[in-house]
C-alpha cells in the first residue's frame, strides 16, 4: 500500500468450520444474552478470547509482517494488544460519528459471515485520522466496508466511523497501541 488511507484490507486463509465451531463455542452463551441488546455505540462487547478465537484469529495471516502495523506500532509482537468480541447490534436511530479508538490500531476479523454495512459494520470517512477538526471529518461523504471471510482489516483507530442502523455481524477485534 503506497498512501496512507488509514486502512489495509490483507488476505488471509479461511478457516475451516471445526475452528469457527470451537471459537464460537467460547463465547456462545455470551452470545445469546449480546444479542439481545442495545448499544448507543452500535456494538457490544461479547468476551475477550479464548485459546480458540485466538487461533482463529491469526490463523493463515502473518500480522508481525505487516508493513501498515509496523508503521504505525512499531513490532506487532512487543506492542500491547487487548482483544474482544463485538456483536454489531441494530439501533433505532442513525448513530454519530466518531472516533474508533483513538491511539490504537484495530484489527478486525470475521468470525463467520463477512462484515458489512448490512450486518452492522462501520463506515468510515476516508483520510479522517490525518483530520484533527471532527466537524470537517463529518461533512464528507461516508464509505463502507466490506471484510471476507478470507480477510482481515487493520484500521488506525484516530479514523472517524458510524455504525449503521442494521446489525447481525460478529467479529474478533485486536487493538494494539500505537508507538509513541
Amino acid at each position: 500500500m503506497t498512501e496512507d488511507v488509514g486502512f489495509d484490507l490483507i488476505p488471509c486463509d479461511s478457516a475451516d468450520e471445526t475452528l469457527i465451531a470451537a471459537a464460537k463455542e467460547e463465547f456462545k452463551a455470551e452470545l445469546n444474552a449480546a444479542s439481545k441488546a442495545s448499544s448507543k455505540e452500535g456494538w457490544v462487547p461479547v468476551k475477550t478470547f479464548g485459546a480458540k478465537c485466538d487461533e482463529l484469529f491469526h490463523h493463515g495471516v502473518d500480522l508481525a509482517n505487516n508493513a501498515f502495523l509496523a508503521r504505525h506500532c512499531g513490532s506487532y509482537l512487543d506492542a500491547p494488544k487487548d482483544t474482544l468480541i463485538i456483536s454489531m447490534v441494530s439501533n433505532d436511530r442513525q448513530l454519530p460519528f466518531w472516533k474508533l479508538a483513538p491511539g490504537k490500531v484495530l484489527i478486525f476479523r470475521p468470525v463467520d459471515y463477512e462484515l458489512s454495512e448490512e450486518a452492522g459494520f462501520l463506515r468510515y470517512i476516508e483520510g479522517s485520522h490525518k483530520i484533527s477538526n471532527m466537524e470537517e471529518a463529518t461533512r464528507a461523504q461516508e464509505k463502507g466496508i466490506r471484510v471476507r471471510l478470507d480477510q482481515m482489516l487493520i484500521m488506525d483507530g484516530d479514523s472517524v466511523i458510524r455504525w449503521p442502523k442494521t446489525g447481525g455481524g460478529i467479529c474478533i477485534l485486536q487493538g494494539v497501541l500505537k508507538k509513541a
